[in-house]
């Protein structure tokens, strides 16, 4: 199924959401997939949290693999794009896909985020309008791009060319893999705006991020509590809860030192 942009009211960036998601996580298989909060799936929630806070096309873009094919049931059932593309090239799976769907603009979600801040991110959308910038992300105070941390709460917006350029300027397996490592890593040919990320969240340790076992029970536990307090938490509102939960960041510390990137 493909949306028509004419559905949308688009910029004329031609802005939409991708969401990187599949099963073959080597720490966690189907990880994405498997009921997390009454029996909808991590991949449920975040399509439905981004349909109801954004205008911009929701597209899923997962691998051309047999065992995906949950993945692309899951965005029809929820009435999204799903694209289908190479499973190492990731970099290439989001050119092409932004390529068929005419978009210019991407912003990059992954699917073991289940505390994805729709805030964040559209605040993130705006600065990176209003920048003119080839990539924008959120960042800690030692200017490091949210995406190699543990918080799992932010997306990334990169402009499609830049995506281009970095296909035409190497073919190393880590970069074709970790899709915007490359723009990051090479600021000279880049235009990169970073934003600082809040200052409460760098006075914990804090991971909201999907890698294991230990995560999921972790943070399955934690969303069942936010929903059931809060209904529309938002992420002040979890490190408040967490904070007093001695118990959950030490394991959540652990876990960081385990998984740091």
């Amino acid at each position: 199924m493909y949306y028509s942009f004419d559905k949308f009211k688009m910029s004329e960036k031609n802005i939409a959401i991708i969401i990187q998601a599949r099963t073959g996580s080597t720490r966690m298989p189907f990880k994405v997939v498997l009921p997390f909060y009454r029996n909808k799936t991590i991949l449920d929630i975040i399509i439905t949290k981004l349909k109801s806070k954004f205008n911009y096309p929701v597209i899923v873009a997962t691998t051309d693999l047999i065992q995906d094919d949950c993945i692309e049931k899951i965005a029809l059932e929820n009435n999204v794009s799903c694209f289908r593309g190479d499973e190492k090239n990731v970099l290439k799976r989001f050119v092409d896909c932004a390529e068929h769907f005419n978009v210019s603009t991407i912003v990059r979600v992954c699917a073991d985020n289940p505390f994805l801040d729709s805030e964040f991110l559209s605040e993130i959308i705006i600065e990176h309008v209003k920048s003119g910038a080839d990539y924008t992300s959120y960042c800690t105070k030692k200017r490091t791009p949210v995406i190699k941390t543990h918080y799992g709460v932010f997306c990334e917006v990169v402009e499609k060319k830049s995506l281009k350029k970095v296909l035409i300027d190497t073919n190393d397996v880590f970069y074709l893999e970790h899709v915007t490592n490359y723009i990051y890593g090479n600021a000279d040919s880049f235009r990169i705006n970073l934003l600082l990320i809040p200052e409460y969240l760098e006075k914990y340790s804090i991971r909201l991020t999907l890698d294991s076992k230990e995560d999921w029970d972790i943070l399955k536990q934690l969303y069942s509590t936010c929903i059931e307090s809060y209904n529309n938490f938002d992420t002040k509102s979890l490190v408040n809860l967490l904070k007093e939960d001695v118990n959950k960041l030490n394991i959540m510390k652990q876990q960081i030192e385990k998984y740091s990137k």
